[in-house]
């Protein structure tokens, strides 16, 4: 812009001629292409927060259960953190399947990262680990958590069969009867006498 304006002077103070114009835009883009670009400050975005995997969250349920195991707890506690263990197992080996349930794998995170160390470092607090009522309350919140667990495995069932009766219906619609009903039902395809010999048949008894 400087050159250009410095052209249009030179032009009124001297005179360029009647191509003064051109001589004018020509020195505008000799000045930008000259002119270094400017650096715009980079915009702040937000951290990208690493989910973690299947194989991760099932380390750390184990990683939990050997922690109580260390400490010798009382053997209720610790079957009660395998039982939860298996149920959390179950739900992250079908993990594929709750790709459309996000609020399931939510879930599943907060009581695997948050629930469970909460409760078991609670509980290691605790001066008496054999107390009675220590005992139930570490127990029943495990129990909660495996019946939450539980019900989402149910859920994955739920939705597996749903999808293979789906397609079952397809087939039909496709196919019609499969040959395996038609064998359920007794049409093999020998008239149903076993002996394949046609009783119509002339000569027949």
């Amino acid at each position: 812009m400087l050159v250009a304006t410095l052209i249009i002077v030179v032009h009124l103070v001297t005179g360029l001629g009647v191509f003064w114009p051109l001589v004018a835009v020509a020195g505008y883009g000799a000045g930008v292409l000259l002119t270094p670009a400017r650096t715009t400050p980079a915009l702040d975005r937000a951290p990208r927060v690493e989910l973690v995997q299947p194989d991760q969250l099932r380390q750390r349920v184990h990683d939990q259960r050997r922690v109580l195991l260390d400490t010798r707890v009382p053997e209720p506690v610790s079957s009660s953190m395998a039982e939860l263990e298996h149920a959390l197992e179950r739900v992250l080996d079908n993990w594929g399947h709750l790709v459309d349930f996000p609020e399931h794998q939510v879930t599943v995170r907060s009581m695997i990262l948050d629930y469970i160390p909460s409760v078991v470092q609670a509980y290691l607090a605790i001066p008496d680990r054999r107390n009675a009522q220590a005992i139930g309350d570490i127990i029943g919140s495990f129990d909660l958590l495996r019946g939450e667990a539980d019900s989402i495995y149910d859920a994955i069932t739920r939705n597996s069969l749903n999808r293979l009766e789906d397609h079952n219906r397809i087939l039909h619609m496709q196919f019609g009867q499969l040959p395996l009903e038609r064998g359920e039902r007794g049409d093999s395809g020998d008239g149903g006498d076993g002996g394949g010999v046609d009783k119509r048949a002339p000569g027949a008894k």
